[in-house]
């Protein structure tokens, strides 16, 4: 069942996949106080998501407010995305990272080198 809750934007371009499961919402659960129940608060957002055509989203797949996933790329299974996901990517995980990008000159997926500012998540060189 994919799930879309749009408080205001979700754009969802053409020849896009899902696969069971998938939540995507544009709104969150308001945190202004912690004297009043959560269900309560006004939402924050919306905040507008974009996902481009032809993309593939996975099982179980979770989509935050404010994300825009670029054209032609790929949600693994179980991922959260709450970041932007650039064109022509594969990205898995909670929360979701890049892994492959498509290489146009070489025409095949190559994997992704993560800067420096990575150092301490599992680099893409590290996935077999």
């Amino acid at each position: 069942m994919l799930q879309v809750f749009a408080q205001g934007r979700v754009s969802i371009e053409d020849n896009v996949g899902f696969g069971p499961n998938v939540f995507i919402n544009d709104a969150s659960h308001g945190l202004g106080s912690v004297n009043v129940a959560f269900k309560y608060q006004p939402l924050s957002g919306p905040y507008p998501i974009t996902i481009g055509k032809g993309c593939w989203i996975g099982a179980n797949v979770v989509i935050m407010p404010g994300v825009n996933i670029g054209m032609y790329s790929v949600i693994g299974a179980n991922s959260v995305v709450t970041k932007n996901i650039p064109a022509y990517s594969i990205a898995v995980g909670a929360p979701a990272k890049v892994i492959k990008q498509w290489n146009m000159e070489a025409q095949t997926w190559k994997r992704f080198a993560h800067s420096a500012s990575h150092a301490n998540d599992r680099c893409a060189s590290e996935i077999k």
